[in-house]
């Protein structure tokens, strides 16, 4: 016995299980010999399930933490000892350690060598590297429970701050633990890695993601403009599980279940949302076919979802079949009353539901990706209408074009926007690209390259519903826009609100400061618009003076125009 060669047993009982450190001991093959208590209960292993089995057996290489068995025993034989970090597999979870690995002292020299295992445990360290083990899981290098409840929180106060919608998606995998019996640790382990690694690729950047153990992921979905799209992003989430993994030279199949909650109609706290989507992956799990699918924890939500669905298989095929058109809304110059340009609007027109409202299916569009050539189609027919508009003798107007935030990331849309003008034949100083102010904010630099190659172009640039986002005075001065677009949201309770009447009064006077033209949106009333005439505004759209019409009957107010 070990205790034989290196003392009294009494000793040897106080030194090996009373050390605040765990330690086993191990031949030279890296087989456990023995362990003590704090190894065994950080662990949660019994001695029976350590002793006699190799050490390889529970080394668990991660991407923070990347050794293996095999390059410490390398190490050892050549440096005779080893020491760094691990993260040790037990019963329930992974622990990370700072290890030291040392060959013992031999009695005699005929004795094997054995080799002393002590390590610390790290996950409650207090340096910066340490602290990083402490709350992001070690395995999938996603954060843990711990971080992620931290993070949901925050995301919760900005929800609560700025009304926004937080979808939360509790991720359960099919399959797996049969997996992890079957093959073992270390496929299961490899299988999580890759699963961890899926999903950072689907998710968008503003998500929260985060691993709950076992074979539970939990992704948080921040600022979703509509509870109906996390069954998108759900959607997105289960293709990609549904894929093979190739682990150790075999093809894995996995599914999932996935239960959605929503802030704040199924909870305003970490808790009560986390429960009620785990209840709606459990009701899920339940069925009697619950792979690859999500529920939401609401049951109308269920029934929205799977409309929902039947908009996205209809929206990726409505391009090719013709069904998108444009309207079109007159903008008015202030002064003289006449239409002095127009707004192209996107419609979809539907062959069983009719028009569908484009907050319904723009949103849809630009999760899919499908806004990119959708646009491309609105921006060329706006422009062929122009063009078409000329020859029939109507005076040249100034055609407004809207470009979603992925638009105006597109890498070739400088090519784009050069190839339709030379196509349509349009003069580019009649066109008008609008973006919002969020679209320049995420990156400055990059937008002011952008807005610049647009200038070069000959087009003008307008930024629409200006008031509403985070632009400084110090970001606007530097921006080659034309064109100010007063949002509707300052309209609304004009004449009657004096606060809304300072806001619009300063707008205007900013816009004139920085030579802008200024457009007022959502005119509906008299009132409205006679605030609007004793002010240095420029033009206005709305309601008041036309609804936004198809080209046709757009043509014919134009026409109707030339003749007054």
């Amino acid at each position: 016995m070990l205790e034989t060669r290196f003392g009294s047993a009494q000793l040897y009982e106080t030194i090996f299980h009373n050390t605040r450190e765990s330690i086993l001991i191990t031949d030279g093959q890296g087989k456990i010999l023995l362990a003590n208590k704090i190894f065994l209960a950080q662990l949660k292993l019994q001695e029976q399930e350590v002793t006699g089995k190799k050490l390889k057996e529970f080394v668990s290489p991660t991407h923070k933490i990347p050794s293996s068995f095999e390059q410490i025993w390398a190490s050892l034989r050549s440096k005779k000892s080893w020491q760094g970090d691990l993260c040790i597999r037990g019963k329930e979870n992974l622990s990370p350690l700072h290890v030291c690995i040392k060959p013992l002292a031999a009695p005699d020299p005929i004795s094997r060598t054995l080799y002393l295992f002590s390590a610390r445990d790290i996950s409650l360290a207090t340096d910066t590297v340490d602290r990083s083990l402490a709350y992001f899981d070690q395995l999938t290098a996603l954060p843990n429970r711990f971080l992620f409840k931290k993070k949901l929180e925050h995301a919760l106060e900005q929800g609560k701050r700025f009304q926004f919608n937080i979808g939360l998606l509790y991720i359960n995998l099919d399959n797996f633990k049969y997996i992890n019996k079957s093959y073992g640790y270390r496929a299961g382990d490899e299988l999580l890695m890759q699963v961890s690694r899926r999903l950072e690729t689907s998710a968008r950047k503003a998500d929260i993601l985060g691993y709950f153990g076992g074979d539970e992921f939990v992704v948080a979905l921040v600022n979703i403009s509509l509870p109906r799209l996390a069954a998108t992003i759900a959607n997105r989430f289960l293709v990609k599980i549904s894929l093979p993994f190739l682990v150790q030279q075999e093809k894995f199949n996995l599914g999932a279940s996935i239960g959605i909650s929503v802030f704040p109609s199924d909870g305003s706290d970490y808790e009560t949302l986390v429960n009620s989507a785990e209840t709606a992956m459990h009701s899920l799990k339940d069925q009697p076919e619950p792979e690859n699918s999500y529920r939401f924890f609401q049951q109308e939500m269920n029934f929205d979802s799977s409309i929902r669905l039947r908009l996205e298989s209809d929206l990726r095929k409505a391009l090719d079949k013709e069904e998108f058109e444009l309207f079109f809304q007159p903008i008015v110059n202030l002064k003289s009353q006449r239409i002095s340009g127009l707004e192209a609007l996107l419609r979809w027109r539907h062959p069983q539901r009719g028009l569908v409202a484009p907050n319904q299916f723009i949103p849809i569009a630009e999760e899919l990706g499908l806004i990119i050539p959708i646009g491309k189609w609105a921006m060329q027919s706006a422009c062929r209408q122009a063009y078409a508009w000329q020859l029939m003798g109507i005076d040249p107007l100034e055609i407004s074009v809207n470009l979603s935030q992925i638009q105006f990331r597109d890498k070739d849309l400088l090519g784009k926007i050069k190839a339709i003008i030379t196509e349509t034949g349009i003069d580019p100083s009649l066109l008008q690209i609008e973006i919002t102010e969020s679209s320049i904010s995420e990156g400055v630099q990059a937008a002011v390259a952008v807005l610049n190659g647009l200038k070069d172009l000959g087009v003008k640039i307008a930024i629409d519903d200006f008031g509403t986002g985070t632009s400084s005075l110090g970001t606007l001065k530097n921006l080659p826009v034309d064109t100010l677009k007063l949002d509707k949201s300052f309209i609304r309770s004009l004449p009657e609100s004096s606060n809304d009447q300072a806001i619009v009064q300063a707008i205007l006077s900013l816009g004139k400061i920085m030579d802008l033209k200024v457009i007022a949106e959502g005119i509906e009333t008299r009132e409205q618009l006679e605030f609007l005439q004793g002010t240095k505004c420029d033009a206005y759209q709305g309601f008041y003076f036309s609804h936004p019409l198809p080209g046709k009957e757009i043509a014919e107010l134009l026409q109707n125009e030339i003749l007054k």
